[in-house]
């Protein structure tokens, strides 16, 4: 079973003749040698693998320690069984309403569903989410299957925030969003992929206004724009029961006009295309053009709002920050007993909100945070593949590509999720949450001249010696990290590893980053 601890606080009172820098020391590795191993077993006891516990702030006495506690087996013992009583109390429910511990028992497939919601919204995971698998998405369909409330939540997630519609179009396959459309039609939908086919079919041969916005995008970004209108109209009916010829009515409708319908007829081409959609189109070339404009709905959701409280589980800041909050993911504080403790957008960086505004109080758990060791070399790198024109991207799409390039760097991988690419995104100037489109080809060129980005950033760090490509990515690039905020400034902590001597090595300052196209600078704590 898979534990997290966001945060860990051991506050101890000593006396004034002791060293309290030798107590810190010896109660750090009595922490990691007994205690955590400890924790994990009791941990396990507790948890019966069907629910989630999530306690949001737990205090523990452990009594009056002699110095002994430190070394002494039948004291740590005695410590490991003070924990855990005083855990499972806390994690009974009866308990639970007595104590000042806020406990909440979860099945396990509402906790995944919550954390899902929480990347659409968001574009990456909760603090507390664990890795995504393959069992994932089957998890989430079931969840909004069978729980009526759930689904009803979706629904109104996704008509109340564009950004929810939009990132599930963009970060699932077709596949997902037909079942997602069945589950909350509560109605089989199997023409349902044939008919945005054919609705896609017509915009790229159909040369008439309304396809004019639909320009220059790929086959792959045209067929998302069109499953993200499947999901503002089903969410927006009033009725469970949705027909897969009212879907595509709706979609036919709210794109062509009468006019258009009736040109579209005319075009033998056009037509041959229709052989589920030819009656709809014919329908909608019917209608008299004044009317259908008055009761024309389009399928963009309103505005976007903040989504409901309930719907992502929100953790208490805690009083004390942790100085090592990921490497450690402990804080011992001391004091002597006579002193208190201490207590959806373009993607653009024109209107990015300061970075510290975007991070949450919890702070941003991220992937592949080591790229930022890269950063000296990323300038040349995009003005090399033609992505740069005075300094920044020349349009979205060289943005995008730039995004790609970056999890490239550091992954070796052309295919990502959006909760990869936070750091990619940060280091390209664009919003953390902003809705990006990650279905980006990269050609044999552009990832060639990343491996040789990588080779020469080797040959310049003259202690690696001979690792290979895959060796930097694995020991370095690939480290995970925490964006957070101090004094009202960003800060990007890389998690550290044991061979983070070679940093010292390093012939080039990775403390301070802040590449032309960004707005303000990053500040890196590693080593």
């Amino acid at each position: 079973m898979k534990h997290i601890i966001k945060t860990q606080v051991l506050e101890l009172t000593i006396d004034q003749q002791l060293d309290a820098f030798d107590i810190q020391h010896r109660m750090s590795m009595l922490y990691y040698n007994e205690l955590l191993p400890a924790l994990e077993k009791i941990f396990n006891a507790i948890s019966d693998g069907d629910n989630d516990i999530i306690i949001d702030k737990l205090e523990l006495d452990l009594g009056v320690l002699a110095e002994k506690s430190f070394t002494d087996r039948d004291s740590i013992r005695q410590l490991i069984s003070s924990i855990e009583e005083q855990l499972q109390s806390a994690a009974s429910s009866k308990t639970a309403q007595q104590s000042s511990a806020h406990v909440i028992r979860r099945a396990r497939p509402i906790s995944i569903f919550r954390q899902w919601i929480y990347y659409m919204q968001h574009g990456y995971l909760p603090w507390n989410a664990t890795p995504p698998d393959k069992k994932w998405l089957e998890q989430i369909l079931e969840t909004v299957a069978t729980d009526y409330n759930i689904s009803e939540e979706l629904r109104q997630q996704i008509r109340h925030n564009a950004v929810i519609a939009e990132r599930i179009a963009l970060q699932h396959d077709e596949i997902f969003l037909l079942h997602l459309t069945e589950v909350l039609t509560a109605k089989k939908q199997q023409q349902l992929i044939a008919y945005v086919n054919e609705i896609a079919a017509i915009i790229k041969v159909a040369a008439i206004p309304s396809t004019q916005s639909f320009a220059g995008i790929t086959e792959i970004q045209l067929r998302r724009r069109i499953w993200k209108t499947v999901l503002s109209t089903i969410s927006t009916q009033a009725a469970a029961v949705v027909s897969t010829e009212a879907i595509a009515t709706h979609i036919i409708e709210s794109i062509f006009t009468p006019k258009e319908a009736a040109q579209l007829l005319q075009s033998k081409t056009v037509t041959a295309k229709l052989p589920l959609s030819l009656p709809l189109v014919s329908q909608l070339a019917k209608l008299p053009e004044a009317k259908k404009e008055a009761g024309k709905q389009t399928p963009s959701p309103a505005p976007k709002q903040e989504p409901p409280a309930a719907s992502v589980p929100q953790q208490k800041a805690t009083s004390n920050p942790p100085s090592d909050p990921l490497q450690t993911g402990i804080q011992i504080n001391i004091t002597h007993n006579d002193q208190p403790a201490a207590a959806n957008k373009t993607i653009s960086n024109t209107d990015t909100p300061a970075l510290a505004e975007q991070i949450t109080e919890e702070g941003i758990f991220v992937q592949h945070a080591g790229i930022v060791l890269l950063a000296p070399f990323i300038k040349p790198f995009f003005n090399n593949i033609g992505l740069l024109n005075n300094g920044k991207f020349t349009d979205e799409n060289s943005t995008l590509k730039a995004i790609s390039l970056l999890h490239y760097l550091a992954t070796g991988r052309s295919s990502s999720e959006e909760y990869e690419l936070v750091i990619p995104k940060l280091l390209c100037g664009i919003p953390l949450s902003a809705c990006i489109d990650n279905h980006i080809e990269l050609n044999d060129q552009e990832t060639s001249e990343a491996e040789e980005l990588l080779t020469e950033a080797i040959a310049q760090w003259e202690i690696l010696k001979k690792t290979s490509n895959a060796g930097l990515r694995e020991t370095f690039l690939q480290r995970p990290g925490k964006l957070f905020t101090r004094n009202d400034r960003p800060h990007l902590q890389v998690e550290a590893g044991p061979i983070d001597m070679l940093l010292d090595y390093l012939p080039w300052n990775i403390s301070i980053i802040k590449l032309p196209w960004m707005k303000e600078y990053l500040q890196v704590e590693w080593r």
